[in-house]
């Protein structure tokens, strides 16, 4: 969308009237998404629901990214926070610092919600009075969309093994934390925030938001859109290696916590890494397990790492 029809879309939806005790407060960070931000930041301003604040944390853009920011300044209930490049980390944890919001949202910047996302998301989890409220999720990819996460009913998860597979997605993960509505008394009284500087943030800050929430409710008929792109951080080139360390550090660190804790993680999740041996053998690697399958299909063995040191 040019900037001339973008600034027609903003005055046509935007708010004069500053909310003192928003209801929801959502989380933006951006980072070099011009062709993205607008889209993302014109379906919050859109929502059904009014009693919002939109926190958008520039995380230092240098593409024309804060300009477009700017443009949504004259909706009251936005607020911009600038920081130079620490990543999307920080960026959540300096939304989470300045939130006065009951409950807090995340969207990412390259995505986008359907209209009535926190309006639905409020009233489910208001009605079951739910720590979490949870949602479907569509991906799109260049040439097709497909739902990464369907929900159909209302469901409410209260124990440990309900709340993991109500969240988990098409790949078995349960990680994503863009497409919940969290109590921001949930996040203040265990302390949720994101670890600084990583990739991967999201696995230790979901792992113990599902595992400490009262219970987790899925709430059906609206989506977030999830717009996979080559040149995000998960799907750019690693050259350094940085993302592969991150991901090996975020999955120890999440075994540790299901060890400590007593929680069963879905298989997929014990194993950290993954090679061939030969056309034949594929071999997936966790902290404490370790499983060999025949043409990466078929389990043909498998052993705990501690008991094969000692």
């Amino acid at each position: 969308m040019d900037i001339k029809n973008l600034k027609h879309e903003i005055n046509k939806y935007k708010i004069t009237d500053y909310y003192e005790k928003p209801v929801i407060s959502i989380i933006i960070p951006a980072y070099n998404v011009k062709d993205y931000v607008g889209k993302c930041l014109l379906s919050i301003i859109k929502q059904t629901f009014k009693e919002i604040e939109i926190l958008i944390i520039d995380d230092g853009s240098n593409d024309g990214t804060k300009e477009i920011i700017e443009l949504f300044r004259q909706d009251k209930r936005v607020k911009i926070f600038t920081q130079k490049n620490m990543g999307v980390s920080q960026a959540r944890n300096l939304g989470l610092k300045n939130a006065l919001g009951k409950y807090i949202g995340f969207v990412d910047s390259d995505d986008w919600i359907d209209e009535n996302y926190y309006e639905k998301l409020y009233q489910t989890v208001s009605k079951y009075n739910a720590d979490i409220g949870i949602t479907s999720i569509i991906k799109h990819k260049k040439s097709y969309i497909k739902y990464n996460l369907h929900y159909k009913k209302e469901k409410l998860a209260v124990s440990l093994k309900d709340k993991i597979k109500l969240c988990e997605d098409k790949s078995h993960r349960i990680f994503s934390v863009w497409n919940r509505l969290y109590k921001k008394e949930l996040i203040d009284r265990y302390n949720l925030t994101f670890p600084p500087g990583r990739i991967m943030e999201d696995v230790p800050f979901s792992i113990r938001a599902i595992y400490y929430a009262n219970s987790i409710v899925s709430v059906p008929h609206i989506k977030y859109h999830y717009i996979e792109r080559s040149s995000s951080i998960i799907n750019s080139s690693d050259k350094c290696g940085k993302r592969k360390k991150d991901h090996i550090l975020a999955y120890n660190e999440l075994i540790d916590f299901a060890a400590e804790h007593g929680i069963k993680l879905p298989e997929r999740l014990n194993y950290i890494n993954n090679y061939w041996i030969f056309p034949l053998f594929k071999v997936y690697v966790g902290k404490y397990m370790k499983k060999v399958l025949l043409f990466g299909i078929i389990p043909i063995l498998k052993y705990s790492i501690k008991k094969e040191s000692e």
